[in-house]
C-alpha cells in the first residue's frame, strides 16, 4: 500500500519539478516555524 503511494509521489515529482519543489519547501518551512515556536515557548 505504501509502496504505491511512494511510487505515485515519485512520478509526480518527475512530472512537475517546479511545483513539487515549491510544495516541499513550503511544507518544510511550515514544520520549521512550528518547531521554532515550540522551542521558543
Amino acid at each position: 500500500m505504501y509502496k504505491v503511494y511512494f511510487k505515485q509521489a515519485i512520478e509526480l515529482l518527475k512530472q512537475n519539478k517546479f511545483i513539487s519543489t515549491i510544495s516541499i519547501a513550503g511544507t518544510a518551512l511550515a514544520i520549521m516555524m512550528v518547531m521554532v515556536l515550540i522551542v521558543v515557548d
